[in-house]
C-alpha cells in the first residue's frame, strides 16, 4: 500500500481553504495541482514542506490536464 500526500490549498490574502483545490504530492518535492477551478501559472503557490514559491512545471488545461509543481529548495 502506498500513502499519498496531499496539501489544502490556502488563499493568502484571507488564510482561507480553497475547498475545491489542493496539492497531490507525486514524488518527494513534485506536486500536482488538483482544482475545479484553472488556477493560472502567474499564481504563486507555496512549497507545504519550506514555503517557497513552487515552479511551474507544466500548466494543465484545468480540466482533464493538471499542472504539475516542483519545489526547487527542498527537491
Amino acid at each position: 500500500m502506498t500513502n499519498v500526500n496531499c496539501f489544502p490549498v490556502i488563499d493568502a490574502d484571507s488564510d482561507n481553504r480553497q475547498q475545491s483545490s489542493y496539492l497531490e504530492e507525486i514524488v518527494p518535492h513534485s506536486f500536482r495541482l488538483h482544482s475545479k477551478e484553472r488556477i493560472p501559472k502567474t499564481v504563486s503557490i507555496s512549497c507545504p514542506y519550506c514555503g517557497m514559491p513552487l515552479q511551474c512545471l507544466y500548466e494543465g488545461d484545468g480540466n482533464r490536464i493538471l499542472s504539475m509543481y516542483r519545489c526547487s529548495k527542498c527537491g
